[in-house]
């Protein structure tokens, strides 16, 4: 006898193209929230993809336009004062993101992902310091306003992003999730965020490494029929990285995120 096991859908952040010039016109005509601009409309129009969504979440890599702006101390792409962090602009799309769903959370670039350059520490880990305790403080202000969590996205990290915003709110992702990277972030945490196509490359870590939570993203019966492998069902998540437009996108993936188990 078969059942269904459905898995929960969760987002870890979606790109998106840019807008024409004339759809931006027209959504921030129809705004009667401002500041707005280009980055507010991609967490807006982001968030509204992701109805179908248990636990939704906006920004990206795009997300890296809105930290920069908000940081103090920066010119032209070069850290030339002591950092500051505005939090205005920052605490608004938290606020827009919120009357959408009371569940979600942000995706944040990581702080060297930001690709500043020190033009005043001369010293690598003190500006990388500087910077995750500047993070620390801004997620724990997002956390303050009601974003559940923050995701924070990365090639790769290094020690002191792992070592510093590590806690039971963050979340490390690496879209590629190469097998050294992997093996870094569940160094920080026991759970983890995984291409379907990198869950081989998982489940060879899993003799060093006590994995608790595991999302597949991308995934569809045959991936969490893999995965069941080694972790009980209710351990397992689906889960999405938006890189693009398509509107269809999630929608296929909660139809995707089962399997049928056999119960005797």
């Amino acid at each position: 006898m078969k059942k269904r096991h459905i898995f929960p859908l969760w987002s870890f952040g979606a790109e998106g193209s840019d807008p024409d010039i004339k759809d931006l016109s027209d959504w921030v005509g129809a705004r009667r929230i401002f500041p707005c601009d280009l980055v507010s409309y991609k967490v807006e129009h982001s968030l509204g993809e992701q109805a179908v969504v248990d636990v939704p979440c906006y920004g990206g890599r795009y997300y890296r336009m809105r930290i920069v702006s908000s940081l103090q101390g920066v010119s032209e792409g070069v850290l030339c004062g002591e950092p500051a962090l505005d939090l205005g602009m920052l605490l608004q799309d938290a606020k827009n993101a919120l009357k959408r769903n009371k569940m979600v959370r942000i995706c944040l670039p990581a702080p060297l992902s930001l690709r500043i350059e020190d033009g005043y520490y001369g010293d690598y880990d003190d500006f990388t310091s500087t910077l995750s305790a500047l993070y620390r403080k801004m997620m724990r202000e997002l956390r303050d306003a009601g974003i559940r969590g923050c995701v924070i996205i990365g090639e790769q990290f290094s020690s002191i992003e792992l070592e510093e915003l590590v806690s039971g709110k963050s979340f490390f992702f690496s879209p590629t999730s190469t097998p050294r990277v992997l093996s870094e972030i569940l160094e920080v945490q026991e759970a983890v965020a995984v291409p379907a196509v990198r869950l081989g490359d998982l489940l060879g870590l899993l003799n060093e490494y006590d994995v608790r939570k595991v999302a597949v993203l991308d995934a569809g019966p045959e991936d969490f029929e893999k995965a069941l492998r080694a972790f009980d069902p209710e351990n397992l998540a689906a889960g999405g990285y938006a890189t693009e437009n398509k509107q269809d996108y999630w929608t296929e993936l909660k139809k995707r995120a089962y399997i049928d188990i056999d119960y005797f």
